[in-house]
């Protein structure tokens, strides 16, 4: 194994960026009398990018484990290679290339397509920014033979990511992530790598620009999908904000085409912006992250707030409740919930069996409607390519369609033209449902009741733990292990007795791996406790399930769960409080 003065040597030859130079330079100085600062550099540079939930990311800095130019060509020349040493030789192969509003994502978009054509392989590019779901889209629609997308979805304006599809337009899994993974170990040093010139791609018709009648087919395939043809779409206003990234012109335009005239959009978020100004993480999860939206719900007094991350591919709802007239936000498990009793009620599948899929994170309410309804339901590990692939193989091996999928995280994929989580699909399916009960005299609270009282009142709480510095991936593995050892023991859940303790390291679900995932269950309560794949955070979800027999005690029932989740996140508080010093 090099030293570490090999590694930064070898990595000041790489890197032809002067400021990253200075940065290892300075690191190198400084760590022979700060052992903090050795640590930071042996975290830069010892390794390479691993695959999380959503592909790689990473902070925009110098070293191997961050990303940069060095990494995005590595990772550019292994999807190449991957490809070529695993399809058969005589094939022409394609690769799509899609890239946000990310800070740096259309230059590392633009190596990619450098490194891929360079060996031989034909790059599709969008000819402007991306939402990701349209990428997804595009690889199947072009019959291309993976995908990439330069995006780090939600993540802070720090970071940057390089996410990958297969020919079947899901993000690949392992074991092909860890195949390339292995190429990306094996790449020569980044300035050996061929790449071609911009002029040599397209003179060697190696570079195809991806024209607007490709997005067209998606929003084409989208507007042929609806479930609900509502007459008072043009009466509702709505506000939406794309948190500074590329959603406006998307949504908009599926929103827009849906009959809803009436979209206002957040001025001072609309523009597409990596340095998001305006939100100190561009995540509509985050607390504050809407305040702008609301602030603007309210003056004009709009009762529907729709926003997507800035990649597009998630969705966030507000909806101003009828009785206190106050701006809510839902869940990302009630937003999967509505979605998900709507595609199991409406969806048309002809001889087919509906399939819905969802995450061992989130809600079991849609396992509840589905096995009352007699749909099959399937159950995931976190990450939407799980749910991608598992609705595959049960489309392939049986005879289901796939309907709907969600994770809690704001995560919604409304059918199976994208096989991946769709942020404008499903503003659109919202907004129709939204208008749909509206016609009904109904509202989604009253709808939300209406599915307690029939499938089990499921009440749902989170709550993360952020961990800085540079060790925080060290420190979660520790604080994992420490729960699986019982070092830290989780006896009660409220008052309740914990009757079980599921360790997912220990086992698999149907064709995937297993995760590091630990599930606490007592009687009517559940803790899921789980490392997040794309930030430095551990999180918990909550779970009580309780049977509602009227609407006459909905509301009573509901403030008995919200009592019984918030003892047991003051309980997971007060164990993890020396852990980080932010919950968030």
């Amino acid at each position: 194994m090099k030293s570490l003065l090999d590694l930064a040597e070898q990595y000041l030859s790489e890197e032809t960026n002067n400021l990253y130079k200075q940065q290892i330079n300075k690191l190198l100085i400084n760590s022979a009398d700060d052992e903090s600062v050795k640590l930071e550099l042996k975290d830069r540079l010892e390794g390479h990018l691993r695959f999380g939930t959503a592909g790689l990311r990473a902070k925009m800095e110098a070293g191997y484990t961050r990303f940069n130019l060095i990494t995005i060509t590595k990772a550019a020349f292994a999807v190449g290679q991957y490809l070529l040493q695993s399809s058969d030789k005589s094939k022409a192969l394609n690769v799509v290339v899609g890239y946000d509003a990310r800070l740096n994502s259309s230059i590392f978009a633009d190596e990619c397509a450098a490194v891929l054509t360079g060996q031989g392989i034909k790059v599709h590019m969008f000819a402007n920014m991306v939402a990701t779901p349209i990428c997804a889209f595009s690889v199947t629609y072009l019959k291309a033979d993976m995908g990439i997308m330069i995006t780090a979805s939600h993540n802070p304006a720090c970071d940057n990511g390089f996410k990958v599809y297969g020919a079947n337009g899901a993000q690949i899994i392992s074991p092909v992530d860890l195949e390339i993974e292995k190429w990306i170990v094996k790449a020569p040093t980044a300035d050996k790598i061929a790449k071609l010139p911009r002029v040599d791609q397209e003179i060697n018709k190696l570079l195809n620009v991806i024209t607007e009648d490709v997005i067209d087919q998606y929003f084409n395939v989208l507007h042929a999908k609806r479930l609900h043809k509502v007459n008072n779409a043009h009466l509702i206003k709505i506000i939406y904000t794309p948190l500074h990234g590329v959603g406006n012109y998307f949504t908009s335009r599926a929103l827009l085409q849906a009959g809803f005239t009436q979209v206002i959009p957040v001025a001072t978020q609309v523009e597409p912006d990596g340095n998001f100004p305006t939100v100190a993480f561009p995540n509509p999860e985050e607390v504050g992250a809407l305040d702008a939206a609301k602030d603007l719900a309210n003056h004009l007094q709009v009762d529907l707030i729709l926003a997507n991350d800035p990649d597009a591919d998630r969705l966030a709802v507000l909806v101003r409740h009828p009785e206190t007239k106050e701006l809510l936000a839902l869940s990302g498990n009630e937003i999967g919930i509505l979605l998900g009793a709507d595609a199991i009620a409406y969806t048309e599948c002809l001889q087919k069996n509906k399939l819905v899929i969802s995450t061992i994170v989130s809600s079991r309410m849609l396992s509840a409607i589905a096995k009352k309804e007699k749909v099959t339901y399937a159950e995931t590990l976190t990450g939407f390519a799980r749910i991608a692939h598992v609705g595959l193989e049960q489309e392939k091996n049986d005879n289901k369609q796939f309907v709907f999928g969600y994770e809690e995280a704001l995560g919604y994929s409304v059918g199976n033209e994208v096989r991946d989580k769709d942020g404008i699909s499903a503003a659109v399916r919202f907004a129709e449902l939204y208008a749909f009960f509206l016609e009904k005299n109904k509202n989604v609270f009253t709808r939300l009741d209406d599915l307690s009282v029939k499938y089990g009142l499921h009440s749902n709480l989170q709550c993360s733990f952020r961990l800085e510095g540079i060790n925080a991936q060290l420190r979660m593995s520790e604080f994992m292990h420490k729960l699986r050892t019982d070092e830290i023991k989780i006896l009660d859940l409220g008052e309740e007795v914990v009757i079980t303790k599921e360790d997912y390291l220990l086992k698999s679900m149907q064709s995937q791996l297993n995760s590091d995932v630990l599930i606490y269950v007592s009687q009517n309560n559940r803790l899921v406790v789980r490392p997040s794949g794309t930030e430095p955070k551990i999180k918990f979800y909550l779970e009580n399930i309780i049977p509602v027999k009227s609407l006459k005690n909905i509301r009573t029932q509901r403030d008995k769960a919200e009592i019984i989740l918030r003892k047991i996140r003051q309980q997971v508080t007060d164990i993890f409080q020396n852990l980080t010093k932010k919950v968030v």
